[in-house]
């Protein structure tokens, strides 16, 4: 079962969950459409379903007003070996380089210039 499989994957996760801490896996109730918009008051997020090296259904945030684009993991490889698959990061760097972004928030290590994030990433 997967909450297993997530616990074994990992020690990090396995100290974070320890003590019987329950993991508890809730599937998505809807799916939605690459572009989906949500109307946060006056600043829009729009869903963008991107190829990832991280997992198999990256989806990236895209905030059109400010030109920020949050991606999460992404452009990591795939957890828990940490094995990158090139081709899907090229393709993540071109789905990148196609906005009309200034900024990439990831999820760990910051905020950086459109140009520098995928210099980071080699493309």
């Amino acid at each position: 079962d997967y909450a297993r499989r997530f616990l074994q994957s990992d020690s990090c996760i396995r100290k974070e969950y320890a003590g019987g801490v329950p993991l508890i896996v809730v599937p998505a109730d809807e799916e939605v459409p690459d572009g989906f918009e949500i109307n946060l008051g006056g600043v829009t997020a729009r869903l963008l379903y991107a190829e990832s090296p991280h997992t198999e259904d990256g989806l990236l945030v895209y905030v059109p007003e400010d030109q920020v684009l949050y991606i999460g993991d992404a452009q990591l490889g795939e957890f828990p070996s940490w094995r990158m698959d090139y081709r899907k990061l090229a393709a993540l760097a071109d789905r990148i380089r196609r906005l009309d972004v200034k900024t990439v928030v990831d999820g760990h290590w910051g905020t950086y210039r459109k140009a520098a994030f995928l210099e980071e990433l080699g493309y």
